[in-house]
């Protein structure tokens, strides 16, 4: 069994008990599936295929080498926590895993679906959401992820391996007063910016070529 934190809660690993085991800058495979995963869910929920309204003007989002490299960085201090030093302008989604045993791979998109998870909670008074509408927030264009795999030599015995997984976003969403995107209304365009996907009907790519190559990881 292993056991999951999703939620915004302050985990803090010494850095003198904590052993990184795996820290790897992510593949072009999984820099695709990671992108895929995140456009996928924005494109149903753009599309009304959600019980949420229908998108207009919502991006689909490219990987950010910068934000890559921010994620990965953060997630070798061991510290479930948002990173407080990360650029105004730059929205982030923590997820951690604990584990009896050593794993020798890693899987960021299973450990992305646990904050999509929080769809279920939209709607009600005490559930969270925040790392689900920034998930979908409309006018982010860029993610960029970083996951560490470390050993607590410090922590609980019966789950002394975790797994951490940190994305960036740019423009960040959660923004105080503003809405998660902006609603399509009957008889209007998806996409009054950018240019619309070939791939994802109901997200605006960057440019003409974003628009036909879709998700790739240059």
């Amino acid at each position: 069994m292993n056991r999951y934190f999703p939620l915004v809660v302050t985990i803090l690993v010494s850095i003198e008990t904590c052993e990184i085991l795996i820290n790897n800058p992510f593949t072009c495979e999984e820099i695709v599936a990671s992108l895929k995963y995140h456009n996928e869910v924005r494109n149903n929920v753009s599309l009304g295929k959600t019980i949420l309204n229908p998108a207009k003007n919502m991006w689909q989002l490219k990987w950010d080498k910068k934000l890559e490299e921010m994620a990965q960085n953060f997630v070798k201090k061991c510290e479930f926590k948002h990173n407080d030093n990360r650029p105004i302008d730059a929205g982030e989604n923590l997820a951690m895993k604990a584990f009896p045993n050593s794993l020798k791979s890693l899987d960021p998109v299973e450990m992305m679906d646990m904050w999509y998870t929080e769809y279920y909670n939209y709607g009600r008074k005490n559930g969270t959401t925040a790392h689900f509408t920034q998930l979908i927030w409309g006018s982010t264009k860029f993610v960029g992820c970083g996951i560490a795999h470390f050993l607590d030599k410090a922590g609980n015995p019966s789950y002394p391996y975790h797994t951490m997984l940190v994305c960036n976003y740019r423009p960040a969403g959660n923004l105080a007063g503003a809405h998660m995107y902006d609603k399509f209304l009957n008889g209007s365009k998806s996409c009054d910016v950018g240019v619309s996907s070939q791939l994802y009907k109901g997200l605006c790519a960057h440019d003409e070529e974003h628009a036909k190559s879709g998700d790739t990881c240059s």
